[in-house]
């Protein structure tokens, strides 16, 4: 018998599908399994961060340090039971057991329902771990389904109040997951049965051309981007040879732009190191002269009250600007690396207050008109935004100060001529020090926040009048 290479390609083909049928189920069991749990972990996570959210605004309302569970403990678990369909247990610090409620809904969770009285050696093994500071769950196959038990630690203000376990039927998840598996098996065996009838047939037609697309791919991989030359096929294979050359293109757009990217990150991590620098060397300034001052007044033989009460006034302005200035800027660092909640609100009632506040600290007099204006974004960091620019108006402004609300928050005053250097850098950190107050990040923080809350903060000057314009992202 004459080994042809289509025989030798049925061969090695039949061969290699019956390998790779048994590979493929076991790395898709070991898929569905990996899911599974991670399914699993999302949902322990979430109720462990639902749970103790709920746990941490009931113990607002009823702050009974140390006593939370034992007093409201049967309270609490009928209140989750209801809330996750769950078996919910509580314990002691000691490891007591306090209460438990089971759902009668669920027929397999009270027929397994079995207390555990007090914490020792034959405890379940999330239990344990629980009491060691640890939440972990575990898995438990019961003759009629599948059960998970999970416990974890409640810590609230640093104080331990105990353990809470919650037990919950897990049966549909991991029938569905066999019933895929089994799918996928008949569909695995299908799908290579048809995969190898169709090689045979069109293994003479695909393999010069694919020659040509692995040496293309060669060229490829040494970044050289010649146009691939194919025959014209209507078929597959030239369909592949279209969609190669588009992408060769588009692999060569996308280095350009990754070298592009490149250079903004290196551009921000420049200005990020110039804005360390900057806030490093302006904190040493109030911070030396408060030294200085409090060293002089330290001294044994010091008896100068004139110098004193002016020391005094120094070192309260000095840490009035340095609080003012490490505020703004850990307002900014929370807006960039925290958690952040957009909300609906109307703008023009916090402009009006912060205007109020500001009158009555400064006595300057600001004229105010407005219009309801609903806006989306964090109130606090666009509160913050309001009150670094209106300060900034009364800081380095002149009378008329004019702020009016309408379809924009516009803050218009008159000032002394702005140097063209100062209005250049202008949204710069530490530029602008026209007043002994200013450390010069109000402008900077307010655009960046702005930005932050997809929103537009605008400086115009012209002939010594000055009008900030703020556009802020509307419903």
């Amino acid at each position: 018998m004459k080994w042809t290479i289509r025989r030798k390609f049925f061969s090695s083909f039949l061969v290699l599908f019956s390998i790779a049928t048994i590979v493929f189920n076991y790395y898709l069991s070991e898929f569905i399994d990996n899911q599974t749990e991670l399914t699993i972990e999302n949902d322990v996570a979430k109720l462990q961060h639902t749970s103790k959210e709920y746990l941490k605004q009931f113990q607002q309302l009823h702050p009974n340090e140390g006593t939370l569970f034992s007093t409201y403990g049967q309270s609490l678990t009928q209140t989750f039971s209801k809330l996750y369909k769950h078996s919910v247990a509580i314990y002691s610090p000691d490891g007591t057991f306090v209460t438990e409620v089971i759902p009668v809904s669920s027929q397999l969770l009270m027929a397994q329902k079995k207390h555990e009285e007090n914490l020792n050696d034959t405890s379940s093994e999330e239990l344990k771990r629980a009491f060691n500071n640890k939440a972990a769950y575990t898995i438990s196959h019961v003759s009629k389904g599948t059960i998970i038990k999970f416990a974890y630690p409640v810590y609230l203000h640093d104080e331990f109040y105990g353990v809470i376990r919650f037990t919950a039927d897990y049966s549909a998840l991991f029938t569905h997951n066999e019933q895929l598996l089994q799918h996928f098996r008949v569909l695995t065996m299908a799908l290579f049965f048809g995969v190898f009838c169709i090689a045979l047939l069109l293994t003479q037609q695909i393999i010069k051309p694919l020659r040509q697309l692995t040496i293309a791919t060669k060229q490829l991989a040494n970044r050289t981007f010649d146009n691939l030359t194919l025959k014209p096929s209507s078929d597959e294979v030239g369909q592949l040879a279209t969609q190669f050359s588009k992408m060769q293109k588009e692999i060569n757009m996308h280095i350009s732009q990754i070298e592009a990217e490149k250079e903004k990150v290196l551009k921000l991590e420049k200005e990020r190191l110039t804005l360390f620098q900057n806030v490093t060397h302006e904190l040493k300034t109030p911070l030396t002269t408060i030294s200085g001052y409090a060293q002089i007044i330290g001294e044994k033989d010091f008896n100068d009250p004139l110098f004193l009460q002016k020391a005094a006034q120094k070192i309260n302005s000095e840490s009035t600007r340095l609080n003012q200035m490490v505020n703004e800027l850990l307002t900014f660092s929370k807006a960039q690396t925290g958690m952040r909640k957009s909300e609906v609100f109307d703008v023009s009632k916090l402009v009006s207050s912060i205007i109020d506040d500001i009158q009555l600290t400064t006595g300057q007099k600001i004229s105010f008109s407005s219009k309801p204006l609903l806006v989306n974004g964090v109130q606090d960091e666009i509160k913050q935004v309001l009150i670094n620019v209106i300060q900034n108006a009364v800081k380095h402004g002149e009378q008329p100060i004019t702020v009016i609300v309408n379809q924009t928050i516009q803050i218009s005053n008159t000032c002394k001529e702005i140097p063209p250097v100062v209005l250049q850098h202008l949204f710069e950190p530490f530029i602008h020090r026209k007043s002994k107050d200013s450390h010069g990040l109000g402008l900077f923080i307010a655009k960046q926040l702005t930005e932050l809350n997809n929103g537009t903060l605008t400086f115009n000057y012209k002939h010594q009048l000055v009008t900030v314009e703020i556009h802020l992202a509307t419903t």
